[in-house]
């Protein structure tokens, strides 16, 4: 099964087929050619598929979409996200039970259990859609920040709702189990960087513990201690993710994105080809009397669920406003997948509907990952969201004016060795020439975008290498990011723009953590100093953005000059580290 997976990554490419599309028509087929010759799947598939997704390949799934979220930007859409995960979730169980009541006749309990078990979403075809057609990046986190939430939401619900209330109140038993969760993940991350630190000298431990972490929080949280694994899992990644650099050493660091890539698509081929093989073409073509009107009813929780949700928050613009292209998209790109399956088989025997329940779920995730999936790039771009802005389409063109400089100085140096004709490299850097021209405000954008940039470079590489703190770090990296926020707004903004890096006269010196705070504090003044000259030396000349950056430069030797002022007695030691980071810099 996995060999099929890896092989459908280059078939999917030439048929243009979602991966997770393509390997759910391959399980169908798988199951179709074993009901033929066998008379149906293996012997307890079906009490082991359950097991298999949420214990052994959910756990690689969420950890690698948390780890890989960017953690800037889910704080600044926390609140839609968590609604969507949360308010949504709950809006659509209700519509659904509330709609299947009414349209199949299934009784209210039944109906909201299978509203619970169908409502979460699964992301894996869309986002990998968007990545590969270059959706807008608050929309790929718009949609990947739900469905990592609410997969961990939908579980507790469920379960709730399968308890009937029995163990105490529904609304207290759903806190307890996500706050559970959330305990469970901080407990193993105090103990995961603690082991990061001691294992630094090898790599191969290091992404050990990741694995182990990944698995451990969940199992932990959802097999002993009956809270939510998969939030659990979500909090170890997130803070791996944001804290990566600070916790990994530098060969690590670089093999976690092939690491988890390799286990994702390990875990997804394993899921979707289970989910094909799961679906009984028989079963499905008996259940359509039922199977239509429930996709009808699911389409439209969906719509009503998002837009109910979204409606208020819009309104009270507290948080970026979601328009209706994004709105129209997270509805039509809320797909189900194999949790939905999964669900349903850990439901006893004794539980009425469970056959049907069957029936009604494969022909959702069946419909959503064939139908929705397939239109989804099509909606994206009768919506204009795959088309780049004035100032991105600006910005591409300068970004490729300076590759195009850089090759052409190299066919130069070529030419001159007698290797290409002068005649074809004029006429190519002239041809060039014409087709890339930016205008003199998006050059200076771009310039200033790319200073930040190497800015930031040498700070994670001096950390890396082990010559500044992560306390430095962080204060240094923030405010890489804050100036970058500011940079859509113009160069005005970014001149009012101050470091904020006070010093405190009483500190001087004569206990440990006064001594601690000064260290860090000329951490901080000296590492900027040299990352503003480092990125000011690879940007070179550019008149646009030049009076900004010399005020940088002025703005870090004054923060250093007021240290030296105000504790002078530290000053030829000061004087002496300073150097040294200079010299090793340069």
């Amino acid at each position: 099964m996995l060999g099929i997976g890896f092989l459908g990554t280059r078939i999917s490419g030439l048929f243009r087929l979602p991966h997770s599309v393509l390997l759910v028509l391959v399980g169908m087929v798988g199951g179709a050619v074993l009901h033929r010759l066998y008379g149906g799947l293996p012997a307890g598939f079906d009490q082991t598929f359950p097991d298999l997704v949420l214990y052994v390949l959910l756990p690689p799934l969420i950890f690698e979409s948390a780890y890989h979220l960017n953690l800037g930007d889910l704080r600044r859409d926390a609140g839609p996200i968590l609604a969507l995960a949360v308010v949504a979730l709950l809006a659509s169980c209700a519509v659904v039970g509330a709609g299947l009541h009414v349209t199949i006749g299934m009784d209210l309990a039944s109906a909201l259990l299978f509203g619970a078990l169908i409502s979460a979403t699964d992301p894996v075809a869309v986002v990998a859609l968007f990545k590969e057609i270059g959706a807008p990046r608050r929309l790929a986190t718009l949609v990947e920040g739900e469905s990592l939430l609410n997969d961990g939401i939908a579980i507790v619900v469920f379960r709730v709702l399968l308890s009937g209330g029995s163990s105490g109140n529904p609304a207290m038993q759903f806190l307890e189990v996500a706050c559970g969760g959330v305990g469970v993940g901080l407990v193993f991350v105090l103990g995961l960087s603690r082991l990061l630190r001691w294992t630094n000298p090898s790599a191969t431990a290091q992404l050990g513990l990741t694995v182990a972490a990944a698995y451990g929080s969940f199992i932990v949280a959802d097999h002993y201690g009956g809270v939510s694994g998969v939030i659990s899992t979500m909090v170890v990644g997130l803070y791996l993710g944001e804290r990566a650099r600070l916790e990994l050493n530098r060969e690590a660091l670089h093999s976690m994105h092939v690491l988890w890539e390799f286990l994702s698509l390990c875990a997804n081929t394993l899921i979707f080809l289970a989910v094909g093989l799961s679906m009984r073409l028989d079963l499905l073509s008996q259940g359509i009397p039922w199977l239509l009107p429930t996709l009808l009813v699911v389409m439209v929780a969906r719509a009503v669920s998002v837009w109910v949700t979204l409606w208020p928050l819009n309104r009270i613009r507290v948080w970026q406003p979601i328009g209706l292209a994004y709105q129209s998209v997270l509805i039509w790109g809320g797909l189900r997948g194999g949790l939905a399956l999964a669900l349903v088989f850990i439901l006893p025997p004794t539980v009425a509907h469970r056959q049907l329940f069957l029936v009604l779920a494969s022909g959702v995730v069946l419909f959503t990952l064939l139908v929705n999936a397939m239109t989804t790039a099509p909606l994206l771009k009768r919506l204009g969201l795959t088309a780049l802005t004035q100032q991105e389409t600006s910005l591409y063109q300068e970004s490729l004016n300076e590759v195009l400089e850089r090759v052409v100085a190299e066919l130069a140096t070529a030419t001159r060795r007698g290797l290409f004709s002068s005649q074809l490299i004029s006429e190519l850097q002239e041809h060039a020439q014409q087709i890339l021209q930016g205008d003199g405000e998006t050059s200076g954008v771009f310039h200033l975008q790319r200073f930040l940039l190497y800015e930031q470079e040498a700070y994670n590489e001096h950390v890396e290498d082990g010559i500044l703190s992560p306390s430095a770090y962080l204060t240094l990296s923030r405010s890489v990011a804050d100036r970058l926020a500011l940079v859509s707004k113009g160069i005005d903004a970014l001149l009012a723009y101050r470091f904020d890096m006070p010093l405190s006269a009483s500190h001087r010196g004569r206990n440990r953590a006064e001594m601690a705070a000064l260290t860090l504090a000329l951490e901080q003044r000296l590492h900027l100093d040299l990352g503003l000259r480092r990125a000011d030396a690879r940007v070179g000349a550019d008149p646009v953005t030049r009076p900004l950056r010399e005020g940088w430069l002025a703005a870090s030797c004054a923060l250093l000059e007021d240290f030296y002022r105000m504790f002078p007695h530290l000053g030829i030691a000061v004087q002496a580290e300073y150097l040294a980071h200079r010299l090793d810099v340069s």
